[in-house]
């Protein structure tokens, strides 16, 4: 007589064809287990083959098709699903299970047309067709990430199929009370999150999931100096740090108020992102943190550091910046100020163990994280049914737990029309109490505690669901937590005496014509050769960290560094009084200064790193122009058809403008100056892309709006430079209006790109008729 294992065992070969070669790992784990379940109540024949059947269309993607066909039509029809929806439609169709799918779409669905279609492209994959792709799958594996080489893939493949068999065999409950270690310390709940609520109340604590604080940035101006209002700011993200629930979230709105407070507005913003995301330094274990490797990395690079005062060793953490929303003053009202929304999320690492959410077992591998400070665990349950296809442990962490939770509370549901209204990162100026009510929708959950610091709200109360607290803020030392900062071991990283950079000297141009003249070569060199205070201007775009072919650095300290040299010979070339145009956009890549695996990637405060670099260097911050570039093209503001917190993400619309002013013997001339510049300039970004092909010949031009802002800063017959040239968009718009440009470009493509599209406007008479767009 067999016993339950090798019942199983052949069982899953008869239905299957399939001869797994099981190893002694295995072995071992499927003996226990058939030991316990021989005194469990089991599936009977047909049911065990339904779970069995529907486990392995949903491990290997069989109605992928079908499903994807429903979408696309729901989509047709103005029609989403959010994440638990596309959960329980995907279970109905690989359980074949029509009376399920009907539930899960009328509850979204009225019109009887569109719900006839529906169940018209209701197809499942037959039991012969699962049976047979699955059997074709292991013959011959598709979607291999690398080549099979010596790797058994097709008994990986059996072995994989062979778990979601024998876990099929029996009811979940069945099956949780073998795995789970707590089954019978805790109630059970057939829910995952209501489990871990009893497991760990703790992590669920939401005391503080979302502060916010309001900011006059004008009205105190009047009364305070710029120093003491940064030092209270900074110390409202020490304390927001302390005291924010694990994966809530910081907002803070900064408002100017007058626009000629726009300029100590941004200045704000650019240093308390930068502070927010790196005040904390910490050792770590080695790990994913590699100091030692971005210690070589970036001395190899730039040798003249020193090392001692580097401090490889120690990590920057802190919050983790999210967006920087404009709230822009309406376009009549030239003297209103703007107010900048800031987000931030607090993401610490914590070690808390979470079982499997499909077998509850604790055997379980945290080596892993999506992203900085998230941990993650991977099963290590040979017989989970949520193994891949490939055999591997599924990975999840807390935080996606907790955001798939709350998709299933009606009370925590926004409307359509408020994601719709904050779907871009440029708004018009709102209320406080409109802001205040996106944020709390979007990055708090229902019966969650929020703590209010500056808004006229006095007491405690309720808001949507949540609770509402003043916050007590602890008094602000008056020690200055901003130079003691930037004199920090990460600032010491990039940092370097640009004295020590020889001077080359003067060297040909590349090609001169009427006003333009193009250098070719590294802009580190040819700055040092031409003399001091020689241009009225500065409009440029540097290459993007990262982000294209030609702007490849070993790490976000290499990239500074280069920067840096050149941000320093351009205020030695610039006459006094002089402005920088500076275009520059927030990235998303990995700095490389913790992480240097996928893990890192994250949005790079390009403005903030870069903002520091010209202060330190000697320029004064004379404001920022937001350029609006529209309704983009992108993923972001996809939420995946969850209307519900922590999913809602706007699109990144705008690229800084930033301003820079070399000092000079004029007092007071930069807000008198930058006063009748747009707060906002809309224009569209320049169409590179037809049909597949780059008709532009650049890959990252900007709009010939952008130097046309000269007009407004310096004369006629000026002389301009453009450090980081490209295509000479600065040259094509400025020269024929009489402007002197003085273009640099290490790439010699881009150059004669430059010099061909100048002498084709040229030779055509093309004449610009361009114009501000002021909001």
């Amino acid at each position: 007589m067999l016993n339950l294992r090798d019942t199983l065992v052949n069982g899953f070969t008869e239905l299957t064809h399939l001869e797994p070669r099981v190893h002694e790992d295995y072995d071992e784990a499927l003996n226990h287990l058939s030991t316990y379940l021989e005194q469990q109540p089991l599936r009977t024949h047909d049911e065990h083959e339904k779970h069995f059947l529907a486990a392995i269309n949903r491990k290997f993607r069989i109605n992928r098709a079908a499903l994807a066909a429903i979408y696309a039509y729901a989509a047709s029809k103005g029609i989403v699903f959010n994440y638990l929806q596309k959960q329980t439609l995907q279970l109905a169709i690989d359980q074949q299970n029509l009376p399920l799918f009907l539930d899960a779409v009328e509850s979204n669905i009225s019109d009887s047309i569109v719900l006839e279609r529906l169940c018209e492209l209701f197809v499942p994959a037959t039991r012969a067709e699962t049976l047979d792709l699955l059997r074709q799958e292991v013959a011959k594996p598709t979607q291999l990430r690398i080549p099979l080489g010596s790797r058994d893939v097709p008994n990986q493949l059996c072995l994989a199929a062979l778990s979601s068999y024998i876990y099929s065999s029996a009811s979940e409950q069945v099956m949780h009370q073998y795995f789970s270690q707590e089954f019978d310390s805790v109630p059970y709940r057939a829910s995952f999150s209501e489990y871990l609520r009893d497991l760990f109340p703790t992590l669920w604590s939401r005391d503080c999931s979302l502060m916010v604080s309001l900011r006059r940035v004008g009205m105190q101006s009047a009364t305070l100096p710029y120093t003491r209002i940064r030092n209270q700011l900074l110390g409202v993200v020490e304390h927001a740090y302390t005291c924010i629930n694990n994966y809530g979230y910081f907002a803070i709105v900064l408002e100017a108020e007058s626009k000629k407070y726009d300029r100590t507005c941004w200045q704000l913003a650019e240093e308390l992102k930068l502070y927010a995301e790196k005040f904390k330094h910490a050792e770590r274990t080695p790990g994913y943190f590699s100091p030692n490797k971005i210690a070589a990395t970036t001395l190899n690079y730039n040798p003249q550091l020193d090392v001692s005062e580097c401090q490889f060793e120690l990590a920057n953490e802190g919050f983790v910046y999210r967006d920087c929303i404009v709230l822009a003053p309406d376009a009549e009202t030239h003297s209103e100020g703007i107010s900048l929304l800031l987000l931030f999320q607090k993401n610490i690492r914590d070690e808390t163990l979470i079982p499997c959410p499909a077998c509850r077992t604790r055997n379980v591998r945290g080596n892993s994280y999506p992203s900085l400070g998230v941990k993650s665990w991977e099963c290590q349950n040979l017989l989970c049914p949520d193994r891949s296809k490939y055999n591997r442990g599924k990975r999840y962490s807390f935080r996606a737990i907790l955001m798939q939770d709350a998709i299933s509370d009606p009370a925590n549901h926004i409307s359509r029309v408020l994601i719709n209204q904050w779907s871009r990162d440029v708004q018009p100026k709102c209320t406080n109490e409109q802001v205040l009510e996106m944020l709390v929708k979007f990055y708090s959950l229902d019966a969650d505690t929020v703590k209010l610091d500056g808004f006229a709200r006095t007491g405690n109360g309720t808001l949507f669901g949540r609770n509402l607290k003043q916050c007590e803020l602890p008094k602000v030392d008056g020690s200055d937590r901003w130079n003691r900062f930037r004199t920090g071991p990460w600032f010491k990283r990039y940092r370097c005496d640009p004295s020590l950079r020889p001077r080359i000297s003067p060297s040909a141009p590349y090609a001169t014509r009427k006003n333009y003249t193009q250098y070719l070569g590294d802009s580190r060199d040819l700055l040092t050769s031409f003399d001091a205070e020689t241009f009225d201007a500065i409009i440029t775009s540097p290459p993007y960290y990262n982000t294209k072919d030609y702007s490849n650095w070993p790490n976000i300290y290499c990239y500074l560094s280069d920067m840096a040299q050149i941000i320093a010979e351009s205020l030695r070339v610039l006459k006094e009084n002089a402005y920088v145009l500076f275009n520059i956009f927030d990235t998303f890549d990995n700095e490389r200064t913790i992480a240097l695996s996928a893990m890192g990637q994250k949005k790079i405060i390009l403005s903030s790193m870069l903002t520091e670099v010209f202060l330190s260097s000697g320029y004064e911050l004379a404001g920022n122009i937001v350029w609006d570039k529209g309704y983009i093209e992108g993923k972001r503001a996809y939420n995946g058809g969850n209307a519900s917190p922590y999913y809602q993400s706007p699109l990144n619309c705008w690229e800084h403008i930033l301003i820079f002013q070399k000092p000079g013997s004029s007092n007071g001339s930069i807000s008198q100056d930058v006063l009748h510049l747009p707060s906002v300039l809309q224009a569209q970004p320049v169409v590179k892309m037809v049909r597949g092909q780059n008709v532009h010949g650049h890959t990252a031009p900007f709009p010939r709006q952008i130097p046309l802002l000269a007009q407004q800063l310096c004369r006629k017959e000026s002389k301009i430079l453009d450090p980081f040239s490209g295509s000479g968009t600065v040259a094509h718009t400025l020269s024929p209006i009489g402007y002197d440009v003085v273009c640099v470009e290490q790439l010699r493509r881009y150059c004669d790109l430059a010099i061909r599209s100048f002498d084709r406007h040229s030779a055509s008479g093309t004449q610009l008729n361009l114009e501000l767009i002021h909001t």
